[in-house]
């Protein structure tokens, strides 16, 4: 099989288990541990298939869960939930240092501006499922990232 199509097969599982994912979070405010491991061999799979970047996998497996781990033992597991810290590991591994930091950043922005207005709307409590927008934001880093990055890092040029 052609290394082309494994790649988008295993991007295409990504995609799904996020979709997954965000749809059990907006119902149920939790993320299933069995999808953060699906996504986590999901990872393990891209890895192998494109092992000379090794190193920016393994960083964004720690950067932003590591983050996300410190914000959960300063408040006590009140600001952010266990699932969201998996994920953003997970993730990490799938995407890589520069994307996964994007991917976070894309999906706070996403909560923090369409959170507000579903609340008004809907007359809700301010319960929060993050996952549906971290998935937004990686969807996005996952298709955009390179671009969006080079662009950010270009803006003072």
């Amino acid at each position: 099989m052609d290394l082309t199509v494994i790649k988008i097969s295993i991007n295409i599982l990504f995609i799904l288990s996020l979709i997954m994912l965000s749809v059990i979070d907006w119902i149920t405010y939790e993320i299933p541990p069995k999808i953060n491991i699906l996504i986590f061999f999901i990872g393990i799979l891209k890895i192998i298939t494109d092992f000379p970047n090794v190193k920016s996998y393994v960083s964004g497996f720690f950067s932003i869960s590591l983050l996300l781990m410190l914000i959960y033992l300063i408040t006590k597991g009140r600001a952010i939930g266990g699932g969201d810290i998996k994920l953003m590991a997970a993730s990490g591994l799938f995407l890589g240092f520069g994307k996964v930091v994007l991917a976070f950043f894309l999906g706070c922005l996403f909560a923090s501006v369409i959170h507000p207005i579903r609340m008004k709307l809907n007359k809700s409590d301010n319960i929060l499922a993050l996952g549906p927008y971290l998935s937004a934001g990686m969807l996005v880093s996952l298709f955009f990232g390179n671009d969006i990055i080079e662009w950010y890092l270009h803006l003072g040029s």
